[in-house]
């Protein structure tokens, strides 16, 4: 199979050190519970990988059980992925070597069986060095809203994040930030979103009224 090497080394190499912070795998994706989110890793194999020629990339994200359940209106997945998650990612080489893309972010690319050491060893190390602290920075819906609003990739100012950023706002108690988020969102984002902003907007509404209560 074109991705059997990919498979071994997330066995071999890059299970282990996740298990020992906390986490649990299913396939290629690891999740870690924490208070009020979830740390999600996943190796992305590409689509266009075949024997000789396999390249993947690791995926960081941050996942609000809460932010999902208003923004969607239904219960997390059992296993959360990294499309799923309110900030999201890329793990990044640490160098200029070769299969680096925009920003650093690394595509790495195992040839033949010999390169999953090596490759591994780079992944794992990366994991360790830069993964884990950047979900300590990710440890609270506060460290959340911070990193969305520091963003500065190419989902920052997306629909989603923007969507994502106000119901954060709304659930750290600060309605009248959510409701300026969605009011221009409504006006000056994509017609097709205007239906899940109303709807969030209703979300925020019942928010805003759980904290007035306490």
């Amino acid at each position: 199979m074109a991705n059997d090497e990919i498979d071994r080394l997330v066995r071999v190499f890059v299970d282990a050190p996740l298990r020992a912070a906390g986490f649990t795998r299913r396939a290629r994706v690891w999740n870690r519970q924490r208070a009020s989110v979830t740390d999600v890793i996943e190796v992305q194999a590409s689509r266009w990988n075949e024997p000789g020629n396999r390249s993947f990339a690791v995926n960081l994200g941050v996942f609000a059980p809460s932010v999902h359940r208003s923004c969607w209106q239904k219960e997390p997945p059992d296993v959360v992925r990294a499309e799923d998650c309110v900030v999201r990612r890329r793990l990044h080489a640490g160098s200029d070597e070769a299969g680096a893309g925009r920003d650093g972010e690394q595509w790495w690319v195992i040839h033949e069986a010999a390169d999953v050491e090596r490759v591994g060893g780079e992944v794992s190390g990366q994991l360790v060095a830069q993964a884990l602290p950047f979900f300590d920075q990710a440890a609270s819906l506060e460290d959340v809203v911070s990193l969305l609003e520091t963003c500065t990739g190419p989902d920052a100012r997306t629909p989603l994040a923007r969507i994502y950023l106000a119901i954060v706002k709304a659930e750290l108690g600060d309605s009248l930030a959510a409701r300026r988020i969605l009011s221009d969102l409504a006006t000056t984002g994509p017609a097709a979103w205007r239906d899940r902003v109303a709807a969030v907007d209703d979300e925020i509404a019942r928010i805003a009224a759980r904290h007035a209560d306490r």
